[in-house]
Parts: structure tokens; C-alpha cells; sequence
């Protein structure tokens, strides 16, 4: 359940009553700027056996309740920090539900910042003003445990101003904003763009150039993905946030303001929407919003703005990567601080992920929380380290994404000069595969295959190994000497594909793109290039476009039958994952 609206007045839990290792005041006039923390700090751990970095815990967190952490003073965050950026976990909830942070002392917003199903592991980053005594409130209205981790502090709001409490700017639901505006407007349909806006509402000045945004989907049709960016400029082919049918999740945003102070925000899928903003910057160097660029894809048949890092193969439990982000989409070869969303895709089993500065110790937080077959996102403010690299831990097997979308600039100590901890990959599994069954994550890992049919080739991905008709998740076809690609998915049970097919074996991207192609299936942006192509087709000639390869309907984006010859012209867009073409296409060349 979203938030809602409740009384003030609930019971208060009281978190790190003591205060360790208090660093000094910062010296008055100096120049107010983002300040990470050499590794981030566990602050709050309800769980048993957990306890924060100086051994606090306040137990299992009742429905109704409000935990009270006090964040300055704490560690190497001195006592006048003005705001700080948290990574919030909700823990095994007993039942669904959300959280809201604010800083101690303000009245509880209708705003929510984390939602959860029961039994769902799930964090979000959060940007926060500090409250009486240097303490921020979390308040959730069901029984969970909680984690939070701080990552880094504002010494005062020059840099960045956080709202003293977040205020709610869009519920396309009948619930209520801020102030009244952009309430009620009904679920966006898929496809649709919403200009939101944000300067001059409560609490907002008409001069901010950037603005930090809670935002969450809920309720969708069918699985999908938002992308919020500055209106007036070029979508960016990039999402801030995933989601899937039914499910009401939220990410944090940092995003540039467009045209007239607006922020929009696509949607592919039908879903409403909601938006809280918790903070804005009114001079641009303070907070620098990119147009997301994406800096890893370990998927096979991934893309990166620029080749590299791009379809090396899901991370493993233990595997820490070391990721190069200064000098890459956009980022400055100096940058110290960037803002980045990490996102956790086709999971093969429930884990988390930590980012890092370099540094051979990993430290005891994690940024992202995942379960298999299950999309997740989270931005994260990560610290660079001297060489313009971050470090990545994954515990438990997945494919991860890495976009850029902002950097700051820092003050305190230098940026680090230690490397990220070593780590072996587990011995390599089969990567060719003879016809016949296989049952999923145990004979066959997830993953994109690729066949070059001899003959007529079939596959199925099935919920069952019995291959029961009515637990077909997905199949596909291919003509011989086409090319067939297959997305084997966590959470399938059973993959089945026949003699026609050849051998399946893992797919590679080529060195490029082409703009000139044949009959089979072809991954956009690894095999060919996104444009208008033009094809002298013959009849019962057939093409689609899709988002992926795993077989199903839902992945077809456009397509086409043609009964009788003609010239078809067709336009793939980068956002395509794919593009499937059957011989009596014949060749389709870019114009």
C-alpha cells in the first residue's frame, strides 16, 4: 500500500543513543560541498545479531511506529551536518506496506520513500535535512526490520537544499499533493509523457535548476520502466525505474529541470504515478544532472555508451568489479562524487550489491537488495576513487546495470588511492548446449543464447518440466540459416529446443553493428543499427520489433504480416531490444 495520510502521534523508537567517534565542527565560511564518508557507515540495524557500526539496535519495528536515528555526531559526521544521504532497507516485513524519512521535529509528510511487499528485502537511497539533535525519523506504518546505511553529509544546505520535510508534487491518483495540483489524473497510459511541475510549489523556488524526487509506480497493467528527464530536452534512452505488473516500487531521482521549470516523465506501460521531492540546487555546479549514460551492462548482448564494459556475463556471489566512471558519459575526468542507479536484473537467486570507494576492506552495507528473476533499481552517491573508479560487490548471482545521471563536487579529505579487493570468477559452466531439455539454473544458467538453425528450429521456456501446454511462458522459431536468439530467464523452470536448432551456446556481441542484415533475430545496438530500413519484400514476409527475446507476446513491440509483395520501410529505435525478420523479408538496408 502507498502512503496515505495518518495521524501524527505514534510511537517513537529511539535509535543510537550514544555518540562515537565525533569528528570536529566544520570551520565557519567554508565551502559548503557533498562530503562522502571514506566507506559508508550501518547506522541502524533492528535485526537480532545485527546492530549498527557501534553496536545499536532497536529490535523488530511495530506497525505505526517511528525510529528516531541520530545521524550527526555519529562516526566521521560532525555534529553540525545539515542533511545526509542514507540507504534505507525495509527487512522482511510482515506485511506490505511503506516507509517515510524526515528529519526529526518536522510534522510526518504525505510522502513515502520505500514500498514493500511481505517478506521482501528492498532498500532506497534517500536525500535528507537533519532534524532536532542531528537525528532523522523513519517511519513505517507495518511491522519490518529496518537497515540504514549513510554514505555521505552535506555540511550545510549552500550546496544542496533539502525541504524540511518531503512534500508530495503528483499523485495520479484521487489523493492529495502539496497543494492540490496534479492530483487525481488517473492512470498514464503506456507511451504517455507527464510534464510535472516543479518550481514555484511549496517549497520550491522558481530559481532551482535541479531537484531530488522520490518517485514510484503503482498499480501497473503489465511490466515496464519510467524515465524521468528534463523537459524540452531529448528523452534518454535510459530508465530510472522498474516495475512489474501489480507492483508498487520507488526509486530516487536526481534530475535537471526543463523548460518553465518542469520535469517529465515517460512511461511504457500503463501505471499511475507518484512524486515526492525532498530537495533542490539552485546553483548549477552544485548538482550537475547528466543525461543517463550507461556505464555497465553485464547482460549478454548488452550495450554501453561506449562499448565498454557490455555483456561480460552475470556478476558472481563474492565477485567485486572494479568500474571506471570519470571520463564516461559525461562525467569529468576529475569528478570525485557521482550519482548513479544500479540496477539488478534476471537474478538467479535473492542477494545484494555494495558500492564503494577503492578500498581493500568491503564494507558492512549494501546498496541494493534483490530476489531472483526480480528487476530492481536504487541511486546510489558514490565516492570515486583516485583513478576515477568504483568498486562493485555482488553476493549472489546477477546480471547488473550501471547508469550515470549526475556528479557533485566534493570537499574533505582526498579521494582514495587503495584498489578494489581482488576476486576469482567460480569455474565457467557449459556455454554450447546439444538439443533436447533442460531444466533452468541448475543444467542451464540464464542468460541470452544463440542458435544458427540447420533446419526449422523451435524452442520453450515452461514453468514445468513436463512442458505442460498451459505453463508455456514463451516460444520462438527460426528458419535454417538464420540467426536465433533466446532469452532463458531466472525465474524459468524448464528450456526445451530441438535438432533443427544446432547447437545453442552463449551469445556474443560481433565487434559492430551493421546497417544491412537478413532473415533471423537481431539484437539492436549489438548486431544492427537502430534507423529506417527498407526492405523489397516477397509475400508472407513478416518482421517485429521487441523488448527482448524471451518469446512472449508482451514483447512485441511492432510487427507486420504481408500478404503480397512490396517495398516496407520500418524504423527501429534504440530503445528496441530486437528486431526478427523472416526470409521472405529479404535484405533490409538502412536509409
Amino acid at each position: 500500500m502507498v502512503h496515505k495520510s495518518t495521524a501524527w502521534g505514534t510511537a517513537v523508537l529511539l535509535a543510537a543513543m550514544t555518540i562515537a567517534g565525533v569528528a570536529p565542527e566544520r570551520a565557519a565560511g567554508a565551502v559548503a560541498s557533498y562530503i562522502p564518508l571514506p566507506s559508508p557507515v550501518r547506522v541502524l540495524d533492528t535485526r537480532s545479531g545485527g546492530g549498527s557500526f557501534d553496536g545499536i539496535s532497536a529490535g523488530l519495528v511495530p506497525a505505526g511506529s517511528t525510529v528516531e536515528v541520530r545521524i550527526a555526531g555519529r562516526s566521521l559526521i560532525p555534529s553540525g551536518a545539515a542533511a545526509a544521504v542514507l540507504n534505507v532497507t525495509a527487512v522482511d516485513p510482515r506485511a506490505g506496506g511503506y516507509l517515510t524519512v524526515f528529519p526529526c521535529g518536522e510534522r510526518r509528510p504525505i510522502a513515502s520513500n520505500l514500498n514493500f511487499s511481505p517478506g521482501q528485502t528492498i532498500p532506497n537511497s534517500v536525500i535528507t535535512g537533519l532534524g532536532v539533535g542531528g537525528t532523522v525519523c523513519i517511519y513505517t506504518d507495518a511491522t519490518t526490520h529496518l537497515l540504514a546505511d549513510v554514505a555521505g553529509f552535506f555540511a550545510d544546505t549552500t550546496a544542496l537544499s533539502t525541504l524540511r520535510s518531503p512534500v508530495r508534487l503528483l499523485d495520479t491518483r484521487p489523493a492529495p499533493t502539496i497543494d492540490g495540483n496534479f492530483s487525481g489524473l488517473g492512470a498514464q497510459a503506456a507511451g504517455s509523457v507527464l510534464a510535472l511541475q516543479v518550481t514555484g510549489r511549496p517549497g520550491i523556488p522558481a530559481a532551482a535548476t535541479s531537484v531530488v524526487l522520490n518517485v514510484t509506480a503503482t498499480s501497473p497493467g503489465t511490466q515496464g520502466y519510467i524515465t524521468v528527464f528534463p523537459c524540452g530536452q531529448p528523452q534518454p534512452n535510459a530508465s530510472h525505474l522498474n516495475f512489474a505488473a501489480g507492483q508498487t516500487i520507488a526509486n530516487s531521482v536526481v534530475s535537471g529541470l526543463g523548460t518553465g521549470g518542469r520535469v517529465c516523465l515517460f512511461t511504457d506501460s500503463r501505471t499511475h504515478l507518484i512524486v515526492d521531492a525532498s530537495g533542490y540546487a539552485i546553483d548549477a555546479t552544485a548538482v550537475t544532472p547528466l543525461n543517463p549514460a550507461r556505464l555497465l551492462d553485464t547482460r549478454p548482448g548488452g550495450s554501453t555508451i561506449d562499448r565498454q564494459f557490455a555483456g561480460g556475463g552475470a556478476r558472481w556471489t563474492g565477485g567485486v568489479l572494479t568500474l571506471p566512471i570519470a571520463g564516461r558519459g559525461g562525467v569529468p575526468g576529475g569528478a570525485a562524487v557521482v550519482i548513479l542507479n544500479l540496477t539488478a536484473v534476471n537474478a538467479s537467486a535473492s542477494g545484494y550489491a555494495s558500492v564503494f570507494p577503492p578500498n581493500p576492506q568491503v564494507p558492512n552495507v549494501s546498496n541494493l537488495n534483490y530476489s531472483a528473476g526480480v528487476t530492481v533499481p536504487n541511486m546510489v552517491v558514490a565516492q570515486l576513487g583516485a583513478d576515477g573508479t568504483t568498486c562493485i560487490l555482488t553476493h549472489g548471482a546477477t546480471d547488473l546495470l550501471v547508469d550515470v545521471v549526475g556528479f557533485l563536487p566534493m570537499a574533505g579529505a582526498p579521494a582514495p588511492t587503495g584498489g578494489c579487493p581482488t576476486s576469482t570468477p567460480p569455474p565457467p559452466t557449459a556455454t554450447t548446449f546439444a538439443a533436447g531439455r533442460y531444466l533452468v539454473n541448475s543444467q542451464i544458467s540464464p542468460g541470452r543464447y544463440l542458435a544458427r538453425p540447420s533446419g526449422d528450429c523451435t524452442w520453450v521456456r515452461s514453468a514445468s518440466i513436463a512442458f505442460d501446454e498451459n505453463e508455456t511462458l514463451g516460444f520462438g522459431f527460426g528458419d535454417p540459416g538464420s540467426q536465433v536468439v533466446v532469452d532463458i530467464l531466472a525465474t524459468d523452470v524448464a528450456f526445451e529446443f530441438d535438432v533443427g536448432c544446432g547447437l545453442l551456446r552463449r551469445y556474443t556481441p560481433p565487434p559492430a553493428p551493421v546497417t544491412s542484415f537478413s532473415h533471423g533475430d537481431w539484437v539492436v545496438g549489438a548486431d544492427i543499427t537502430p534507423g529506417t530500413y527498407r526492405a523489397a519484400a516477397a509475400a508472407d514476409c513478416y518482421w517485429e520489433r521487441n523488448s527482448g527475446f524471451d518469446g512472449t507476446l508482451e514483447a512485441i513491440l511492432d510487427n507486420d504480416f504481408l500478404d503480397f509483395p512490396r517495398v516496407v520501410l520500418v524504423t527501429i529505435l534504440p530503445s528496441d531490444v530486437g528486431f526478427l525478420t523472416s526470409l521472405e523479408c529479404g535484405r533490409w538496408t538502412r536509409v
